[in-house]
């Protein structure tokens, strides 16, 4: 290898956010679902990740958040073999260094909207006098007004909570942010708006992105598109 591929390697190496080698997830009955040979994401990255219903793609979002325990290969995030970790460890990791966006938001429903989002960085022990006013200002660019951030959560609609999810994922100026799936619900124009708006903080607040959906009309926002059955050896050979 010449001296500039060493320096190449060496670059891509400290760019790498996600890195997954050999991975391999199997159901309890034996059937593999997931084998993944290799797959990096660097820094600023964004991936549109789209593939047929059942191929895994809620699955590998949980092998990357670390929720999920493969069965083989590694799962490192910034470097940081995420199984290798204990739970309660890798729980500490996920809180510092992932931000999750669940289809369902998964917001606390009797919490207010402000102490949804702080919560998060109370967990991830990244609660700091400054935290308060980041959470506040985070809310404000997705257009919350002020007067919901006192509401229970229970009382906003679908945009508005799942403003406050992409708030709570990014509170903790995460380096890797998971999106699964979460414009199902949404008509056209509120898609359309959240993607912008999703975009935007992504854009401002750096890191990288992995974004699962069904709808490909969504892909032409983002700079890399993977279908899974590419990614997938089980899906290649079925």
């Amino acid at each position: 290898m010449n001296n500039n591929n060493r320096a190449s390697e060496h670059v891509m190496q400290e760019s790498a956010i996600l890195a997954l080698e050999n991975v391999i997830y199997s159901y309890p009955d034996s059937s593999t679902i997931l084998s993944i040979d290799h797959w990096t994401l660097n820094v600023n990255d964004a991936v549109f990740l789209h593939g047929r219903s059942g191929l895994g793609k809620s699955t590998l979002i949980s092998l990357l958040a670390g929720l999920t325990v493969p069965n083989a290969g590694t799962v490192k995030v910034k470097d940081v073999d995420l199984y290798s970790l204990s739970t309660s460890q890798r729980d500490a990791f996920r809180a510092k260094h992932i931000g999750i966006v669940y289809q369902q938001f998964n917001l606390i429903p009797y919490l207010s909207v402000l102490d949804n989002v702080l919560i998060a960085a109370s967990l991830a022990k990244q609660y700091k006098p400054s935290t308060r006013q980041y959470a506040c200002d985070l809310l404000a660019e997705m257009n919350l007004p002020t007067d919901v951030l006192h509401r229970s959560a229970d009382q906003l609609s679908i945009g508005q909570q799942q403003r406050v999810a992409i708030a709570r994922a990014l509170i903790n100026q995460p380096d890797l942010l998971l999106v699964d799936e979460p414009t199902s619900a949404l008509d056209s124009e509120n898609r359309d708006a959240f993607m912008d708006m999703l975009m935007n903080i992504l854009r401002q607040h750096g890191g990288a992105l992995v974004f699962v959906s069904h709808d490909k009309t969504l892909a032409s926002r983002f700079d890399h598109v993977l279908d899974l059955a590419s990614l997938n050896a089980v899906d290649k050979v079925s």
